[in-house]
């Protein structure tokens, strides 16, 4: 949800500003994205089923937690009413999202790394909604936590072998940087189209 959906959405809607807060699809395309969401779903079920450790009771917790996603992200909405507290500059909630991203994906896959992730993300998700509903919160704050995210995520294709194996270590380095760059890059325009167009809150 964050990486292949959120922080994508919330870097793209940065770089327009102006039409960020226009819909992406209408009722058809919302339609044909589940469609094509649930196809892709069981085209990768049926490529990893054979290989898969999964019983039918983890099947069916990880239907329901998507179906779960599915309904919160069309009936929770945004609270209108806005806290006096002072909101947190731009930078520490990148840093401080960031530091939770990094958690994420470098705990260990034991019971205890997964307990403290749960928690991290938790604790996490409590604090961007408590900041989102403080005034002063913009586009700036929602660029540098999904910007985090996407920087982590390229920052850490150094550590991950390659899906086939027998990849040159030299050619692994510069796909990697070029793609970090590539991730940079696109931060920085989106920060400068969104300087120009909205005021500080820092």
């Amino acid at each position: 949800m964050i990486w292949s959906f959120a922080a994508p959405i919330a870097v793209v809607e940065s770089c327009a500003p102006r039409i960020a807060n226009r819909r992406w699809l209408g009722p058809v395309g919302v339609g044909v994205m589940v469609l094509l969401w649930a196809l892709s779903a069981v085209l990768i079920f049926n490529d990893t089923a054979a290989d898969s450790t999964a019983g039918p009771a983890q099947l069916s917790g990880a239907g329901l937690v998507a179906v779960a996603l599915i309904v919160a992200a069309f009936t929770v909405r945004p609270a209108r009413d806005r806290s006096s507290a002072e909101v947190p500059s731009w930078w520490l909630v990148g840093g401080v999202t960031g530091v939770a991203w990094c958690a994420n994906q470098l705990l260990p896959t034991t019971w205890v790394g997964v307990t403290v992730n749960v928690v991290a993300m938790v604790v996490l998700g409590w604090l961007l909604l408590r900041w989102s509903r403080r005034q002063g919160w913009g586009r700036r704050h929602v660029l540098a936590a999904a910007g985090s995210a996407v920087v982590v995520r390229a920052g850490l294709s150094f550590l991950v072998e390659p899906l086939g194996g027998n990849v040159d270590g030299a050619v692994k380095c510069a796909v990697n940087t070029a793609m970090l760059g590539g991730v940079a890059a696109l931060l920085l325009m989106a920060a400068h189209r969104l300087r120009r167009g909205e005021p500080s809150a820092c």
